[in-house]
């Protein structure tokens, strides 16, 4: 609940300086928390979308890479998974088109797209996308991401 003010409070500062270049940030944070029970953020994929749209118009790699992880959990959610899957590839496909990929997200993203391939039993794009992770984790330091990809792996 904390995190969640937090990010409401950023996003409305956001939008109250008219700052766009980084709105898409907590918005979709917020619509993440809202997929976990957090009470805030859409019902629909509308704003993650919106998100996404307006990462696009800004060249931003990372702002695009988690919008669209956010709308790939969203179908997942739904039980949507081809659109999931197809979310996913593209949030990894953009996220790392720049070569200033920000670790962190690309490592959710990996992770994200080893839980969601491991979900509709697609065992070698999970483990592939585990490897790519406990690769990147090991690189980056990224010791918190080790346990999801290590436990996909161990499957």
């Amino acid at each position: 609940p904390e995190a969640v003010r937090w990010v409401t409070d950023s996003l409305t500062i956001v939008q109250d300086l008219r700052w766009v270049s980084f709105e898409p940030w907590p918005a979709s944070v917020l619509a993440e928390a809202a997929l976990a029970g957090g009470g805030a953020g859409p019902a629909s994929p509308a704003d993650p979308e919106r998100c996404f749209a307006l990462s696009c118009q800004l060249d931003d790699p990372c702002w695009e890479g988690g919008s669209g992880r956010v709308l790939a959990l969203h179908h997942a959610r739904r039980g949507d998974d081809e659109p999931a899957l197809r979310w996913i590839a593209e949030a990894r496909t953009r996220c790392i088109r720049k070569p200033d990929t920000w670790a962190g997200l690309l490592g959710a993203i990996l992770l994200t797209e080893a839980e969601l391939r491991a979900a509709v039993g697609d065992v070698g794009g999970a483990e592939a996308a585990s490897r790519d992770l406990v690769a990147l984790a090991a690189r980056a330091h990224l010791d918190g991401l080790l346990p999801g990809g290590l436990a996909i792996l161990s499957r």
